[in-house]
């Protein structure tokens, strides 16, 4: 069989994961890979008298084909849909089309300056745009993050936080 030895520097740089398999069919849905994460791996082989050496050390960048998982926070937009300082009862949110996405998500967050959360909640939507709907007065910031979903059913992870928006 074999030990792959598998690290998501994009995640986790400082955790490895350990899969064994028996055979020498291993492909990306079998090692749990995220689309735009980037990976370092070796192998060592053995059986039943003594192992191999690990092979060297291989960083590779997995993406799905067709579809790019990856969102840039520097494309977000989020404005208070009644216009600022005014008590509104949504939040418009944008960001940019992932080619061959077919659904996003949207994780957001309105809270004061002290962080005090006011509101908050999970939207998912086949558009690059979503409506956070909870009453809210000025003074308040917004930030959230999105994740795409492929045609092939798989979710890419969220991205990190929008820049914080002022309401």
């Amino acid at each position: 069989g074999y030990n792959i030895q598998i690290t998501d520097i994009t995640a986790n740089p400082n955790w490895t994961a350990i899969i064994t398999k028996n055979t020498n069919g291993v492909n990306a849905a079998s090692l749990y890979l995220t689309d735009g994460h980037t990976y370092q791996v070796t192998i060592v082989a053995y059986n039943s008298c003594s192992s191999s050496s690990y092979s060297s050390m291989y960083q590779f960048t997995y993406v799905i084909p067709g579809c790019s998982l990856v969102m840039n926070p520097s494309n977000f937009v989020a404005v208070n849909g009644c216009g600022t300082g005014v008590y509104c009862s949504y939040i418009n949110m944008t960001w940019a089309t992932v080619t061959g996405a077919i659904q996003y998500q949207v994780d957001y967050t309105v809270f004061n300056i002290s962080g005090i959360i006011y509101g908050s909640g999970t939207l998912t939507t086949s558009n690059n745009s979503a409506l956070g709907n909870f009453s809210y007065s000025s003074g308040l910031f917004t930030h959230f993050r999105v994740k795409a979903k492929c045609s092939s059913g798989v979710w890419g992870a969220y991205s990190n936080y929008s820049a914080t928006f002022g309401l």
